[in-house]
């Protein structure tokens, strides 16, 4: 979806390669723009290191897999796939997006990006940090566990409704 700013992206990881030829990128996920993201990336000669995944059911291997998680958002209802990223103790890169803002701590869990091509390199030179990396994806993981266990949120949500229906 345009949303998900995946043609940005791409303009972008094509800078990253010139400066990083080892950089590789994951997309993960299907939907009405990836063929034209597709053709783009054969366009900029990025066939052999843009990865593209569809869905998938076995996300904590991809994740595993990273050493950044990037989210170029324009708009979310919320950055679930940022959650998930946090638990594997991944650092995020994070658009100040709506939905967004609220699932990382800027400087702790992950840093946000400007949605330019400076602003994610600007993001990705910090992340060539790698105790950096380490503390904000071990920060992040801890986040996940007090803030959004399903133990601490049903209640909270059990509450919302129950105050909502009164």
């Amino acid at each position: 979806h345009p949303q998900k700013n995946h043609d940005f992206l791409i303009d972008v990881f094509a800078e990253i390669k010139k400066e990083k030829p080892d950089a590789e990128l994951i997309l993960v996920g299907t939907g009405p723009l990836e063929d034209k993201v597709k053709s783009k990336v054969v366009e900029k000669g990025l066939s052999d290191c843009v990865h593209f995944l569809g869905n998938r059911k076995d996300m904590n291997r991809i994740y595993q897999a990273m050493d950044v998680f990037v989210f170029p958002s324009h708009r979310e209802g919320f950055g679930m796939c940022v959650l998930e990223a946090s638990a594997m103790e991944k650092p995020i890169l994070d658009s100040r997006a709506h939905g967004c803002v609220d699932a990382i701590v800027e400087h702790e869990t992950g840093e946000y990006i400007n949605l330019s091509a400076e602003g994610i390199c600007r993001g990705m030179e910090l992340m060539l940090d790698a105790d950096l990396r380490k503390r904000l994806g071990e920060n992040g993981s801890k986040r996940v566990l007090e803030w959004y266990d399903f133990k601490i949120m049903w209640p909270l949500v059990g509450d919302l409704y129950k105050k909502i229906l009164k």
